[in-house]
């Protein structure tokens, strides 16, 4: 989902509700994954997993635990 597609980007809720939109999924459905802290933040308040990526361990990591729960 390229933001300059929907004019709105990160860390504007929007750009989330657009694409929760166009999958046809609530938030408790989706995971999100980013570099910058604020588009995670922003992408937790509106009930998504979210995760900060740092490197491919803690991420692997994550994303197991976040499938099992």
């Amino acid at each position: 989902y390229a933001s300059h597609l929907y004019g709105v980007c990160k860390p504007d809720p929007e750009f989330w509700h657009a694409i929760l939109r166009a999958e046809e999924i609530g938030p408790e459905d989706a995971i999100f994954i980013d570099d910058m802290k604020e588009n995670i933040d922003a992408a937790e308040k509106l009930g998504i997993k979210s995760h900060l990526f740092q490197d491919v361990a803690s991420f692997e990591s994550w994303l197991n635990l976040a499938v099992q729960g």
